[in-house]
Formats: structure tokens, sequence, C-alpha cells
């Protein structure tokens, strides 16, 4: 079967045993995969003639094209018919685009029968085989749902932080549940990481000095004064903080 092009993979340029060979055979190698893809060394043709076409192609004579062959087979890259090791393994049938346009099509029927469009394109890999992804299939990303208050204060209190829960939600439902421009996408993730912000600033930031406590306490009667609020007995005023 031939083929407009083939699968190289990038293992090619760090394999030892192809960078044993020099760079002269190294380029027999590919134009050998060349020839493999286009169909040549599966025509029914004869030995001899096959061998002259062969080494047409490698630019070489029938007889140093034998000693190129024999240093590939030395490396286990191709067999004595000159076909490449492990092709069928490398290659695959629906990288035939006429394969791959007669699927799209019928697909494309398929999609119009039943009232859905079909966003694939004819030369677009259509199987988990063209793209490589049997072993490697893409999952659905779970959908993000936000916490309730009750989760929240679960949670930590599962972890025993000292994270205030209220103070958290009442923050994140307020920005859509954002962080930046990003949506979050684990709340549970947000609250060890504001734990840990809680700590450190906690650790960071010095005790006040009871001269310090008495005149912050006056500031805020005198501020719940100027608000017209009594203080008297929440708040009482403490004289000769500020000396």
């Amino acid at each position: 079967m031939s083929l407009p092009w083939f699968r190289m993979y990038s293992e090619f340029s760090g394999d030892p045993l192809v960078q044993s060979l020099a760079f002269e055979d190294q380029r027999h190698y590919i134009i050998i995969l060349c020839l493999k893809c286009n169909g040549l060394l599966d025509r029914k043709i004869a030995q001899s003639r096959r061998n002259g076409i062969i080494s047409a192609a490698l630019g070489l004579d029938v007889s140093t094209a034998d000693e190129v062959k024999k240093r590939l087979m030395e490396i286990d890259l191709i067999s004595k018919n000159w076909q490449p090791k492990a092709w069928d393994k490398r290659q695959y049938k629906s990288d035939n685009s006429t394969q791959r346009t007669r699927k799209y099509r019928k697909t494309k029927e398929t999609c119009d029968v039943s009232g859905t469009s079909g966003n694939s394109h004819s030369d677009a890999p259509d199987t988990d085989t063209d793209t490589d992804t049997e072993k490697h299939k893409k999952t659905k990303q779970k959908k993000f749902i936000p916490p309730t208050l009750d989760d929240v204060s679960k949670y930590c209190i599962k972890r025993n932080n000292n994270v205030d829960p209220d103070r958290f939600f009442n923050h994140y439902e307020a920005n859509g549940w954002m962080r930046g421009k990003n949506k979050i996408k684990n709340w549970k993730a947000c609250v060890r990481t504001w734990e840990l912000t809680e700590r450190k600033n906690n650790e960071t930031r010095k005790p006040m000095s009871a001269v310090e406590q008495v005149a912050a306490a006056n500031r805020e009667a005198e501020k719940r004064e100027q608000q017209g609020q009594s203080v008297t007995e929440t708040y009482p005023r403490v004289v000769g903080a500020d000396g």
C-alpha cells in the first residue's frame, strides 16, 4: 500500500543503535523508509531488478548497496529483503488518506441524518489509533461546584485550622469563586492556601504590649463615640493610657 507520508518518531535522533551508524547510513535508512512508504519494497518484481532500483535510489552501485544492507541488518533495522523492522507497529492503516476520507464522508452522512453537525476534516486524525491515544484517552474535566458555608466549616473543623469559614466563604462568594482572572477548580486547595497564609501572618505579627492594647481600646472607644454609640459597658475608656 502506497502512502504519501509515514510516521517518523523523535527517538530516531537519540537511539544509540542509530547513532552508531555513519551519517551516510542514517540517510540510507531514511531513504529505505521512503521506499517502503511509497510501496516500492512491496512490489512483486524480480529480486535483481528491485535491488537495482533500490541501489539507484540510494545513489550507490549494487555492491555498495549490499554492504549498506548488511550494516543495517547488523543492528536489526531492516530484514534481508530490505523491509524495515516493526513497520506495521509504527504505521497505521488509518494513515491512508483514502480510507480516512471515506470514513469522514460516512461519518458526515450519519451526522446529517441525525441532525448533528460534524467538526471532522478529511485530513484530520479520526481515531484513537491515528493520534496514538489508545492508552491515554482524554478525561472530561469535572465541572466546579461551589461549596456551601457548611461544607467550608466542616472542612476547616476537619483540618483543625485557623481559617474563619464565614470570612473565606464570603470572600470567594463575592468574587464569583475566582482567583484573580481564573476560575477556581478546587476550593479545598484554596482553604489550605488560606490556612498557610493565616499561619504565616500570625507568625510574623508581633504581639501588642499592654500600653498598645490600652491605646487601641481607647481609639476604638473614641471611634464609636463619634458614631454616637454607647461604649460605657463594652469599651470603658482607660484614662492615662497616652500619658
